[in-house]
């Protein structure tokens, strides 16, 4: 619990906000990310954390309103599959559904930069071992990541004044 956050350490984003900023990095990064948070449009969800409830937060801090300087890094859909749900293809469709309506309310309340990064084989990690699910966490990793690149193809489509950044965790990892 790095400075009482669940993390051993910097996280990703703040290490790559500290590459462009080294002394202010602080004065950067606005970060409404939760561990083990995932993706659900039900307001009744048992999720504790989701994707929706980033975006309030965000938007309830900021007036409703995006700053249209600011990045905004979506991350997200790892934790709906790492439960190893009994449907996964409406698991699948679900995630991307609400990735896209989290997008769009971004770019609805003033966001014209947003950065969203895919998924790594989940199959490849240590938990798909412990639970023999590689092939099929590799599979359903497959499956969203397909999903997200069309997802972000008709967000481009329809708003395109939007700086829409993809990058893919998948191939690097």
């Amino acid at each position: 619990y790095y400075e009482g956050r669940f993390t051993n350490g910097p996280v990703w984003v703040e290490r790559l906000v500290s590459a462009y900023f080294p002394n202010l990095a602080a004065q950067h990064l606005l970060d409404y990310a939760f561990g083990g948070a995932g993706v659900s449009e039900d307001p009744n969800s048992e999720m504790l954390f989701t994707l929706k409830r980033e975006i309030d937060s965000y938007l309830l801090s900021h007036q409703d309103i995006a700053d249209p300087k600011s990045l905004f890094v979506v991350w997200m859909g790892a934790n709906n599959y790492l439960g190893l749900p009994g449907n996964p293809e409406q698991v699948i469709s679900e995630v991307s559904e609400g990735i896209k309506s989290s997008l769009q309310r971004l770019v609805d309340s003033g966001a014209k930069y947003i950065l969203v990064l895919n998924l790594p084989d989940l199959g490849k990690s240590p938990f798909a071992k412990l639970v023999h699910a590689e092939e099929l966490l590799t599979q359903w990793t497959m499956e969203h990541n397909q999903k997200l690149s069309d997802t972000i193809n008709q967000l481009q489509q329809v708003n395109p004044s939007v700086q829409w950044l993809f990058y893919d965790v998948n191939t690097m990892l």
